[in-house]
């Protein structure tokens, strides 16, 4: 007989039992790097709840002894599927969240865990859909881009003096106006994959380890690679190259351009790991997906090495919004999410005053309810890591950015402001 092993609010969450799972959360310091990313058992693909529900009650689990997890994909929103799921199995299943978007929910029944994902879990703040078709072929690609950037060879390890001194002169891209906002309507001129050129430009990956410090400048020949704490005169440098009177740069910035500036302190890298940013970049865009999956693979990955924090949550469901509050105020520490369950409803208007009467469909949406969802989350820094490849790549594009800028002023033409990879005019 088939039993689920938690009932949706059978009884009240145990404050110790809570605190308890909230301290044991560890969190590691570490760059976690993922080994291949598919399941031993090929996931099933649901495109609707009641095709979840079904799959769940008509798998077979009285002969399963040991746990086994069983990976479904779902090409929808989570937060519909977990009301289904509390509506039709009077369950809650365990739920995971990442800034604030749920992805993936646990159903656990006798010994098989049921994981509901979405098609990319680490698409935290993109919504893209990979079809049975294409599941098998889009994690081969990504793993080959994420394995041959995302490795040993190219980490870096960093030292306390290296965190605080990049936390005070962080580097990433440009965003603002260069004067007092414009009233006006504005176009942009963009670039086209910006940060994939932006990656491919790069001949070699710089990699510090943890003796790799700061020093006071020795007048040496700015080398591309080598970081550089640089000061300026803010009144009168280009917003898009220096952040301030004082920014930290890539040498590969400063040999390219004719400012001002002066060199304070460099730190440079113990290793120059040979680039292969062209080959993953051409394996992917080589390969059979469709072009927006080609290019969420690239984004994406270039987005992981950015990564400077490890995060673990406990997340909990209330239908009562001060149940909820009453468990953040308890721990003094989460925070709450409420998401709606909504009902779409279809209505025909007819004018009596239309002389050729026709319906007007109009479409509404009702709350028929909420959860709201308590997530406590414990993170650590990372001491290790590869921000700095992807440091060079947001100086690689202030490069880029600056040179169009410049055309743009030498044909008279105005520049209002910058949006990371676009010209405001």
């Amino acid at each position: 007989m088939k039993e689920f092993e938690q009932l949706h609010w059978a009884s009240p969450i145990s404050d110790d039992n809570l605190n308890n799972e909230v301290n044991s959360l560890s969190v590691s310091d570490r760059y976690n790097i993922r080994q291949q990313s598919i399941n031993k058992e090929c996931p099933t693909f649901v495109n609707t709840i009641d095709e979840v529900i079904d799959f769940i009650k008509s798998y077979n689990t009285e002969c399963i002894e040991d746990i086994h997890i069983v990976p479904i994909i779902y090409n929808d929103y989570l937060d519909t599927l977990l009301f289904g799921i509390i509506n039709n199995l009077g369950y809650t299943p365990e739920i995971k969240m990442m800034s604030g978007k749920i992805t993936s929910l646990l159903v656990k029944y006798n010994n098989v865990l049921f994981n509901i994902t979405l098609s990319d879990t680490k698409a935290n703040d993109t919504d893209v859909w990979i079809n049975n078709d294409d599941f098998e072929l889009y994690y081969t690609i990504d793993d080959a881009f994420y394995n041959g950037l995302i490795c040993h060879e190219h980490m870096s390890t960093y030292n306390k003096q290296t965190i605080n001194i990049e936390n005070l002169l962080p580097i990433g891209p440009k965003s603002g106006y260069f004067t007092e906002h414009v009233s006006q309507p504005l176009m942009g001129i963009d670039s086209r994959k910006a940060y994939t050129s932006d990656f491919m430009s790069i001949e070699y990956f710089p990699v510090f380890n943890y003796f790799d410090i700061w020093q006071e400048y020795d007048n040496h020949k700015i080398e591309d690679y080598t970081q550089y704490i640089v000061k300026v005169d803010p009144q009168s440098a280009n917003p898009i190259l220096f952040s301030g009177t004082y920014s930290r740069c890539y040498g590969y910035k400063l040999n390219r351009i004719r400012e001002k500036f002066i060199v304070m302190y460099y730190k440079k890298p113990s290793n120059l790991a040979p680039s292969n940013s062209q080959s993953l970049v051409k394996n992917v865009f080589n390969s059979k997906l469709p072009t927006h999956l080609k290019k969420f693979i690239v984004n994406k990955n270039l987005g992981l090495i950015e990564k400077k924090k490890n995060k673990k949550s406990v997340c909990k469901a209330f239908k009562n919004c001060n149940e909820a509050l009453y468990y953040q105020t308890k721990l003094n520490k989460g925070q709450i999410y409420s998401i709606n369950e909504e009902e779409t409803i279809m209505t025909k208007d007819i004018s009596p005053l239309d002389l050729n009467p026709s319906p007007t469909i109009s479409i509404k949406k009702k709350v028929k309810g909420t959860l709201h969802i308590l997530c406590v989350s414990k993170e650590e820094n990372l001491t290790n890591g590869f921000l700095p490849i992807k440091e060079l790549i947001y100086e690689i594009r202030d490069l880029k950015n600056y040179n169009t800028y410049k055309k743009l002023t030498d044909a008279k033409i105005k520049v209002y402001g910058i949006k990371t990879d676009s010209m405001i005019r």
